[in-house]
């Protein structure tokens, strides 16, 4: 995967160890702040990146004043992928006080967005802060959120024909590969309900108790659909 983030020289830092965590991570928009879990991105496409004017909220925890030109490492995560900033401090930071950190700048690229209903986690901690001519490590739990996003609906499709469905056919084990948030369902050809399965990746249905026979395979997520006819041998 490509590097997740295009950025950024941005505001701020701090000093002592376990003195500075962070608080919120906010979504900001027409300068109203939105928390992750109210968000919902519909139409991405992976080709293209996108403008996430990301606002983090930092508590300073200690009684020192954090002087201009001191700075703050702080590790960014999408969906697992991370990267480490070095944030210069532009004003001073008092004790016992927060701050938000305006990293309008931030782009991230399409691909990077996972599909589905709160598919998408995006975290931020700091790690280190450099003071008083000096680096310390710092412990902080970070926050995370959590947002939605849907690809647009060729994308989708492509994502759907990319499955790999395997052996056919089959005698006992149905290999599904590359899916995506997908739910499989196994019908009879009556129509019945016979084998129902969430994927996210690879996985393996059992068929081996089922008889001989014609199936279908409907395999689907919150954008697309695909259908496929397997055959059961024993």
């Amino acid at each position: 995967m490509k590097k997740l983030f295009a950025l950024i020289a941005v505001v701020l830092c701090f000093s002592a160890a376990n003195a500075q965590t962070v608080k919120y991570l906010l979504y900001m928009q027409n300068n109203t702040p939105y928390a992750f879990d109210s968000l919902k991105f519909e139409n991405i496409d992976p080709s293209k990146k996108y403008n996430f004017p990301l606002y983090m909220v930092v508590k300073n925890n200690t009684q020192d004043t954090f002087a201009i030109g001191d700075t703050i490492q702080v590790q960014f995560a999408l969906n697992s992928q991370p990267i480490d900033l070095s944030l210069t401090m532009q004003k001073e930071f008092l004790p016992d006080s927060g701050i938000m950190l305006n990293l309008s700048s931030l782009t991230i690229n399409g691909q990077a967005f996972k599909s589905g209903e709160y598919a998408n986690t995006i975290c931020a901690k700091v790690t280190k802060v450099y003071t008083k001519g000096a680096y310390s490590d710092v412990t902080d739990e970070g926050f995370c959120g959590v947002f939605t996003t849907k690809f647009n609906v060729n994308v989708a499709e492509a994502e759907m024909e990319a499955i790999r469905i395997y052996p056919n056919p089959v005698r006992n084990n149905l290999s599904i590969e590359n899916a995506n948030n997908v739910t499989v369902n196994v019908y009879a050809a009556n129509g019945q309900l016979v084998k129902t399965a969430y994927v996210n990746g690879n996985a393996n249905i059992n068929m081996s108790e089922l008889s001989n026979g014609l199936y279908i395979v409907k395999m689907q997520n919150e954008q697309a659909t695909r259908v496929e006819k397997i055959q059961v041998i024993r």
